[in-house]
């Protein structure tokens, strides 16, 4: 009779889980038994010191707490006559699920009979939160109290330990389990092993799994997890070939980290036999093992076999999802990542581990604007503290869709600011023409001790680039190399920023010192040459790039796609495509081009060139009639024209694209802006005295021929500084993917030489005449 009363009241804990429906219960049992109430014996009892009534109440208390009820279980507690540690044990664990340790440490620290599992809960509870320090504080504090705690004490505090600057306290931690003898516990060395990877102690972990006594599956899996985070891929492989020696069973965690090391490796081939040997032991089934599948292949670019694995996954999480989105955008598949972003909406997937970052990264790259801000109100609703990368992302969208104030607001109210918020920030100020801005930010960004990357470096060099700052610059070349960030793109950055501070000597020497050079590299150095006009000099170099390259058909190919691009965002290309045209005479085709641009909502940025006369500058546009000096300026010009002309200056009227007469082209060239702000300074600077003129866009190869007569002739160094020579350089050129491959910066390497072509320079192995049918094509 004692066993049968005991089993039915055990099952009594899910079945009355009210005060007097348990009374009943109790009642109708003594009465079935032949026994009072008193006489009955339970196991909760038993804990309770065989207070009936203390039982009853931790039951009830418990059963609250487990449906969330917290408020009606505390109140329950301060009514108990008779508390006990279970009974405090169980409302901050209570506290402890919801989420609450302010309030489930406020209890604790009222509590006066702490047993090991009182401070265990206490213990667990700051380390599944991620405040390792305060766990072992807390850890410390219970050795102080004469408690000591055991095996289950050791795994609690050790499994939230995962931060790198805790490892002398895990080291402390280690001593005490050895001096009490719990490293023979296998449990707490699995936990070790996993604590030192996590920390760095990689070393430790390995003299740990070589001392234990014996291993299990666990144990291994912890390993092989470790050393693929590590990058010690090889090493994890190794493992697991020796875990199936010794007849260890592979889990879903170990194939998981089996196959990141197989991603590591950059090994297709052995994922693919990973893969087979999944499906055959059906582990393929698990959504866990799917999803680091899903990841293998989407970092490799296999979206075909990323789809089909999703499509055949028995099961999806949001993390399945997550994944394939991400692998559609990465190989800029952006319809089906955004279709698939719209089925999983319709999902009961935790909405804020969406993968909002990806979607925002799409936003950004296209200049969705809208899509942006869609996605930004589902973020504002998903989420009541968006973290770190969503924020980034809004940044980065915001600031490249041209909406500063928003980015600027967002980047503001980051709590924690990374490389990449600052950088979009950079970017943004220098996208706009703001790199006095650019450059304080970066100032800013370093005093924050925040470290610069490569992305960061190209910003601030171009910033240094259109403020025309050598001194400026050279430190930045400084900084790259002490930040380590000396490769082919900051090199690049470095060899522009020096061509357009007019150092083409600096940007051939950065150009010689590169270890590594490609079609980027030698595109940056004809870029050098051509803006800086030395059009021999980017010939020159073109030859020898197709002599250190064999690829002269990929460059006449290059010029013919730029003229074929169906989506152009800069005006640039425009131009020069219709001064190309312009030149053959072809004015038909011009009338198109500048449809073509008024359909688009393209339009060319006035030329503009200024001089700066006692402190004040005198801004000058083509056939400008508004300056107070008009009428001494033209004078001037007309006089500087027939001087000119007797020093057999010829004008070039294939810079005059327009459809006129001979003398029309010859007249409109003596207007150009650069000429009117030379004749204005002229008139008012003292003789002899230099002149420098700024100039927004590039200067025509005829201004350049006659600003040398005309310094000639006045006896004076006239520089003219045009800021933008090279005026295709931003092009968009991802529509020239299906032609040059996966790298289509190959086919920028023709724009300088198209530029030089331009320039009516005299070469001897290709006219002007054979690249027009090309580009007329």
């Amino acid at each position: 009779m004692f066993c049968f009363v005991f089993a039915f009241s055990s099952s009594m804990k899910v079945k009355a889980p009210y005060r007097a429906n348990q009374l009943k219960t109790l009642a109708a049992l003594a009465a079935f038994s032949g026994q009072t109430l008193q006489t009955c014996i339970d196991a909760r009892i038993v804990k309770t010191g065989f207070d009936p009534v203390t039982s009853r109440f931790n039951f009830m208390i418990k059963d609250l707490s487990e449906r969330g009820q917290l408020f009606q279980a505390r109140q329950l507690l301060d009514q108990m006559p008779n508390r006990n540690s279970f009974s405090t044990d169980i409302i901050i664990s209570g506290y402890v699920k919801s989420g609450n340790l302010t309030v489930a440490r406020r209890i604790f620290d009222d509590t006066i009979e702490r047993t090991v599992v009182t401070w265990t809960t206490m213990i667990g509870a700051y380390s599944k939160s991620n405040r390792f320090g305060d766990a072992f504080k807390l850890f410390a504090e219970m050795h102080g109290s004469g408690s000591e705690p055991d095996y289950v004490t050791y795994i609690t505090l050790l499994a939230g330990c995962n931060d790198l600057k805790m490892a002398k306290e895990l080291y402390q931690v280690h001593a005490q389990i050895v001096k009490l003898g719990h490293h023979l516990n296998l449990r707490v060395c699995n936990t070790l092993l996993d604590s030192y990877f996590k920390t760095g102690g990689l070393d430790s972990a390995r003299r740990i799994f070589m001392e234990m006594g014996g291993w299990d599956s666990v144990s291994f899996n912890v390993m092989i997890t470790g050393y693929a985070n590590n990058g010690l891929n090889e090493g994890a492989i190794k493992l697991f070939v020796e875990m199936q020696n010794l007849g260890f069973k592979p889990s879903d965690f170990t194939f998981a980290a089996v196959i990141g090391a197989s991603t590591g490796l950059d090994n297709t081939a052995f994922g693919q036999q990973i893969h087979g040997f999944v499906v055959k032991t059906s582990f393929i089934r698990n959504v866990f093992v799917g999803n680091a599948f899903l990841d293998f292949y989407s970092k490799h670019d296999c979206v075909d076999e990323v789809r089909k694995l999703f499509n055949e996954m028995p099961e999806w999480d949001g993390i399945s999802y997550n994944v394939t989105i991400t692998a559609y955008a990465w190989v800029g598949k952006v319809k089906e990542s955004t279709d698939l972003f719209q089925e999983l909406q319709f999902t009961t997937f935790d909405r804020k581990n969406f993968p909002f970052p990806t979607m925002l990264s799409i936003a950004a790259s296209s200049l969705d604007l809208q899509m942006g801000r869609q996605l930004h109100a589902q973020v504002v609703v998903s989420m009541d503290d968006p973290d770190f990368r969503v924020s980034n992302s809004l940044v980065d969208m915001y600031a490249k869709c041209g909406k500063f104030e928003e980015a600027d607001r967002i980047f503001l109210k980051l709590s924690s600011r990374s490389t990449v918020p600052w950088t979009a920030m950079i970017s943004a100020n220098v996208q706009r023409g703001l790199h006095e801005n650019g450059l304080k930010l970066f100032y800013e960004m370093r005093r924050a001790d925040v470290s610069a990357d490569q992305a960061t470096f190209a910003c601030v060099l171009k910033a240094s680039a259109n403020l025309a700052s050598i001194l400026l610059g050279k430190q930045l070349h400084s900084c790259v190399i002490r930040s380590g960030f000396m490769n082919v793109y900051s090199g690049c950055a470095l060899v522009d920023m020096y061509a357009n501070c007019a150092s083409i000597k600096d940007a051939i020497k950065t150009f010689e010192e590169m270890s590594e050079r490609n079609v980027v590299t030698w595109n940056a150095l004809l870029s050098a040459y051509a803006q800086n006009g030395d059009g021999k000099g980017t010939l020159r170099s073109f030859k020898e790039m197709i002599l250190i390259h064999k690829n002269y058909a990929l460059a006449r190919k290059a010029a013919g796609q730029l003229f074929n691009m169906k989506v152009l965002r800069d005006a640039a290309p425009y131009v020069t495509m219709s001064n190309i045209f312009a030149e053959a005479g072809q004015w038909d085709s011009v009338v198109e081009v500048k449809k073509a641009m008024r359909d688009r909502g393209v339009r060319k940025l006035p030329a503009y060139s200024w001089v700066e006369i006692k402190h004040k500058v005198h801004v000058f546009s083509a056939n400008d009639d508004k300056h107070p000096q008009q009428l001494e300026i033209l004078r001037k010009i007309e006089m500087l024209a027939e001087q000119m002309e007797k020093e057999g200056y010829d004008p070039d009227i294939s810079c005059a694209h327009q459809n006129v007469d001979k003398e029309s082209k010859i007249d409109s060239l003596k207007y150009h802006s650069e000429r009117l702000a030379i004749a204005f300074a002229l008139i008012n600077t003292p003789e002899g005295s230099p002149i420098l003129v700024m100039k927004n866009l590039r200067a025509c190869t005829d201004c350049h021929a006659a600003i040398k007569v005309i310094s000639k002739i006045v006896g004076r160094e006239i520089t003219v500084r045009d800021s933008n020579r090279d005026c295709t350089s931003n092009v968009i050129v991802e529509e020239w993917k299906d032609s040059f491959g996966k790298n289509p910066s190959a086919s920028r390497c023709f724009l300088p030489i198209l530029a030089a072509f331009l320039e009516k320079e005299e070469v001897d192995y290709i006219r002007t005449q054979d690249l027009l049918p090309i580009a007329l094509y």
